[in-house]
């Protein structure tokens, strides 16, 4: 009885529902192949480099100059290194990457990297250049950065009646042990931190989630196809970007969140690299 019930299957698996059902799965495969595929061509994937790290390059130039810091190569020379700029870890001196810095360092990286694959590569593959472009910035930049940004506003800015921040309150409430010993106190830190690193890693994924998920629907409004981009390993590269951000609202005097804010610049560099060698498969 069980062989004959198997026997039956080659019926269904010709049935017209189940061909349309494997079509439309197999299209859907297409559209997402084609979109995530990156191309081989070594000369696209320096111009989208290069066209990346020009547009990142520039505008922290831009950046640093707005705060203070001058570009004049001869002042930059007869200074020390680690006292310029994007170098400089000092807590009141250091270049601060905030809301409006990464949105701006994010969509210079994007256009570079569009514009130096799109230059250096066939016209064919322009349209996916620019469905990645999209996707990387209302994806990978705007939305998660807007969640993190929006959060930071609520959570730790936005004052309430007592004069105290959600933040503050929640702070102050957490659990803490009495004593006074080292031990004690980097506890007691670890557990003031568990709520604003809880609020942080939800709006960090949140973002990320419904970034991917707007994406995809403005590139099937625009390009007409079913698109059904899952996020992908290197998504979460440019995401430092969000998690310095977050820090320099939840812990502005950190140095150690000083430091790793250096790299936000080069990371951002991915965005503009991928859509700038993105291909049709």
């Amino acid at each position: 009885m069980v062989f004959q019930s198997v026997t039956n299957y080659p019926t269904l698996n010709n049935s017209s529902a189940y061909k349309n059902f494997t079509s439309k799965n197999l299209n859907q495969q297409q559209e997402f192949s084609a979109l995530e595929h990156q191309t081989e061509k070594k000369h696209v994937k320096a111009g989208a480099f290069l066209g990346s790290a020009l547009g990142v390059a520039t505008t922290t130039a831009m950046i640093a100059k707005k705060q203070g810091y001058s570009l004049n190569p001869m002042k930059i020379m007869s200074s020390k290194l680690k006292n310029w700029a994007i170098f400089n870890i000092n807590k009141d001196k250091k270049v601060k990457y905030e809301t409006g810095e990464i949105l701006s360092l994010g969509a210079a990286s994007v256009a570079g990297g569009f514009a130096g694959g799109a230059i250096t590569d066939d016209k064919k593959n322009i349209k996916a250049k620019a469905r990645e472009s999209l996707n990387q910035l209302v994806g990978n930049i705007l939305i998660p950065i807007g969640a993190i940004g929006g959060t930071g506003l609520v959570y730790s800015d936005m004052k309430l009646k007592s004069g105290k921040s959600i933040q503050k309150i929640v702070t102050d409430a957490m659990p803490q042990l009495k004593s006074t010993n080292k031990a004690a106190k980097i506890i007691n830190g670890v557990v003031k931190a568990i709520p604003t690193l809880t609020v942080t890693a939800a709006a960090l994924v949140t973002g990320i989630v419904t970034g991917n998920k707007v994406s995809n629907f403005i590139n099937e409004k625009i390009y007409k196809k079913e698109i059904e981009r899952d996020i992908k390993a290197t998504d979460f590269a440019p995401h430092l970007d969000d998690v310095c951000l977050a820090a320099s609202i939840m812990a502005p005097k950190s140095t150690f969140w000083s430091a790793v804010a250096r790299f936000v610049p080069v990371v951002l560099t991915v965005p503009g690299y991928e859509a700038g060698s993105a291909t049709e498969k």
